[in-house]
């Protein structure tokens, strides 16, 4: 892949839970890794109705350089708009790129 193509900053965040000032558990997320160059490609979109209202989802396909321990389970951020890690594919398993497929959290 072409370096060009890695234009758009992005963070990776994990979830952590933590105790209020009340002792409750509350979940929040925090940058595991900051500052790394991504690809961003829309795959697809779709509105339907649900629950009296108009909902869409939209998928991305987000390409980075190889980072070990990015999981499923953590999310991207890229400015004020966050993606939710599906899964995610080691690009011809030779730890060069990672593909993440998202859908944005709208």
């Amino acid at each position: 892949m072409q370096a060009g193509r890695l234009r758009h900053r992005i963070a990776i965040q994990k979830q952590v839970t933590t105790q209020d000032e009340y002792g409750e558990a509350t979940k929040s997320f925090v940058d595991a890794y900051t500052s790394i160059s991504a690809s961003i490609d829309p795959i697809n979109g779709k509105e339907f109705f649900s629950g009296d209202k108009y909902n869409s989802e939209v998928s991305h396909k987000v390409t980075i350089r190889y980072k070990s321990g990015v999981l499923p389970k953590m999310r991207v951020e890229f400015g004020s708009r966050h993606f939710d890690i599906k899964y995610i594919t080691n690009f011809e398993e030779r730890n060069i790129f990672l593909e993440l497929a998202c859908k944005e959290v709208i």
